[in-house]
């Protein structure tokens, strides 16, 4: 895992310009897998680095605040991660059966997200977020409780949706 951060650049943009990140993490490879599902699957493939995700997905967070614009006054800290945690976990609480279409489903969870969010001070342009709703929505619909790694697949789902809406960074911080 070390090596192939230091391969792709990754631990070069750590000190300096964490914008690019974002693009490195959702680069693909000749398989199609995104650096960042690389990497999650070696690390949870065994217990003992299985904790490490949550290190990477920390350093995620930051690499949104850095990616995108943030809200004035809210500063991201420590605390950013869990707190977004507890909103990601809320998104279990959209029942699937009160909306009359998938569309509309999918659209609440997005909104729940943007809002959790938004109010950590991170925010990502809409079609990033709506990705990482589809994705909620085809994998954890049916959940009632979330893990930490599942939690930790919601958030790291940002790199797939960032890859896949083609969304630009805009690199600004307020």
């Amino acid at each position: 895992v070390f090596f192939t951060l230091s391969d792709e650049r990754v631990l070069l943009y750590l000190t300096g310009d964490t914008a690019l990140i974002s693009d490195i993490l959702s680069e693909k490879d000749e398989s199609g897998k995104t650096l960042i599902t690389r990497l999650t699957e070696r690390l949870n493939s065994n217990k003992r680095t299985a904790a490490l995700v949550n290190t990477i997905t920390r350093i995620s967070i930051d690499v949104m605040a850095d990616s995108f614009e943030t809200v004035d006054g809210v500063e991201i800290t420590a605390e950013t991660y869990e707190n977004v945690k507890v909103g990601v976990t809320e998104v279990l609480n959209i029942n699937k059966n009160d909306y009359k279409t998938e569309e509309k489903y999918v659209e609440a969870i997005s909104d729940s997200l943007n809002s959790t969010f938004e109010d950590n001070g991170i925010l990502l342009e809409k079609n990033v977020v709506d990705g990482m709703a589809q994705h909620v929505a085809d994998n954890y619909s049916d959940a009632e409780n979330l893990s930490d790694a599942e939690i930790n697949d919601i958030i790291l789902s940002y790199y797939n949706s960032y890859l896949e809406t083609g969304a630009a960074p805009e690199a600004s911080v307020q």
